[in-house]
């Protein structure tokens, strides 16, 4: 029925109320139909929701606390939220004990449940700096340095970087590895595409002490930065979905505009990365600035044929990706606009040239150029 059962949901609420009311006789019994039916409403709900459905919300936080097979529908239904009100889920109210309440999950749930945690993350932010901007970027940066959020993943990537340049009998296993590391970085490069300066700021406040034994001492950003750009650039080769790698490229390449000497003297490994990124979504015998990740209109993403009813949180998700970066951005033609911020902060193209592109192999240059970008 769709958005056309949108009448009917006021008989159901109460039943799905008491299900997953925490104390609830009727808990053990109904939880998992009540979910999946509160999942299910908020598919074919339209905007905007009723104050009957936006009062369930803050059940979520006891069931995340379950830790239960149910963990993942509780959080595809905050994703749901998200999408259908996401001013109501920014509010104080929602929003701390929400991020409380995934901070809590960081380290201790499966590769596939990490993914929905970290997703959900993704969409807090970009729902955030749609709706405020910057300075709403600023407050979830906030929330992600209170609840530890943050600091638990940057304290995993760091364990990842050591045990990446050990070898031999001193090997570790990496604390996180594979898709969950990407998980990770991904969230890392959400928030740098919100806001360069404040990504910088969140890490300089949340990044490990070097050594972990040293509590007393707050790294400097450029030691921080040095170990996770080292690790995020060696994972690149293991993240299989060029629409992460292509996220990521835009976030790395975003830091130039902050002229810092630790992403400029990165410039080889990002010479790499462009000349990869753009090799692989290029079209074929296309222009310059092609880009298979783009769509042109947003009808592209339709899953159903135009004219056949979808639910109303399909189109909130197809506008969602739509709105991407991602998926709108041209990735030359944005390589081409932070490069060119980079050269005129040096002191144009000669001080860049002497300053920071001689450092990088000759072969790299001339590969990146043969793209023909600038």
């Amino acid at each position: 029925m769709k958005a056309a059962s949108v009448p009917f949901h006021h008989l159901v609420l109460p039943i799905i109320r008491g299900a997953v009311e925490p104390g609830s006789d009727t808990q053990v019994y109904l939880l998992d139909d009540a979910l999946d039916l509160w999942a299910n409403i908020l598919i074919q709900t339209p905007a905007p929701a009723s104050p009957e459905l936006l009062q369930l919300a803050p059940y979520l936080f006891s069931i995340f606390e379950l830790g239960s097979e149910n963990l993942r529908t509780a959080l595809d239904i905050a994703s749901s939220y998200f999408l259908l009100a996401p001013s109501e889920m920014l509010s104080d109210e929602m929003r701390k004990p929400l991020m409380a309440s995934l901070s809590n999950l960081v380290g201790y749930v499966k590769a596939d449940a990490s993914g929905t945690v970290n997703n959900l993350v993704e969409l807090i932010i970009r729902s955030a700096e749609r709706i405020g901007g910057e300075s709403a970027i600023g407050t979830i940066a906030g929330d992600l340095i209170e609840s530890d959020f943050l600091r638990k993943q940057l304290r995993g990537l760091h364990g990842s970087w050591v045990a990446h340049c050990t070898t031999g009998p001193l090997a570790k296993d990496p604390p996180v590895d594979g898709i969950v590391e990407t998980d990770y970085f991904s969230v890392l490069a959400r928030l740098a595409m919100g806001s360069e300066n404040i990504f910088l700021q969140a890490v300089q406040a949340a990044a490990p002490p070097i050594p972990l034994s040293d509590t007393t001492n707050q790294p400097s950003l450029p030691d921080s930065m040095k170990w996770l750009l080292e690790e995020w650039f060696s994972h690149f080769e293991n993240i299989g979905d060029p629409s992460r790698r292509k996220l990521m490229c835009l976030a790395l390449t975003k830091l130039l505009s902050t002229s810092q000497p630790f992403i400029l003297g990165s410039l080889q490994s990002l010479m790499t990365l462009w000349t990869d990124m753009v090799t692989e979504i290029r079209e074929e015998g296309g222009a310059v600035h092609s880009d298979t990740l783009v769509y042109e209109n947003a009808d592209q993403l339709r899953t159903t044929e135009a004219g056949v009813l979808e639910a109303p949180e399909d189109e909130r998700r197809r506008e969602l990706t739509f709105a991407d970066p991602v998926h709108n951005v041209r990735t030359t033609q944005w390589i081409k606009h932070y490069l060119q911020i980079a050269i005129q902060a040096a002191g144009g193209q000669e001080t860049f040239q002497n300053e920071w592109l001689v450092n990088v192999d000759k072969d790299v240059i001339a590969a990146f150029g043969e793209l023909g970008i600038m």
